[in-house]
């Protein structure tokens, strides 16, 4: 019902959900991934001339799937007309 109003952008405010990109979705964004989020970045990640400093690390990134994100709105409904799929992790807005 709450995800069915941001797609229809008749609620505005942020969402705590968990979004997912079907495979569908990823062949089409592979040079675009389009949500950004936190995560720890371990040596074998990176490629070997890149691993200076010290592992691991934090990272902003750009990933297909996030869990427990927070999102206005807007964006989130934006990213469900796209074909992302949404959960709520909270039943609230705020």
């Amino acid at each position: 019902m709450i995800l069915e109003s941001v797609f229809e952008s008749e609620v505005f405010g942020m969402l705590s959900v968990d979004i997912t990109s079907p495979d569908e979705v990823v062949k089409k964004l592979q040079v675009f991934t389009p949500i950004f989020k936190k995560i720890e970045v371990e040596a074998e990640m990176v490629n070997e001339k890149m691993r200076n400093g010290k592992f691991p690390r934090e990272a902003n990134t750009m990933v297909f799937h996030a869990e427990k994100i927070l999102l206005t709105t807007n964006l989130l409904g934006f990213f469900l007309k796209f074909g992302l799929k949404g959960e709520l992790t909270q039943n609230i807005i705020y």
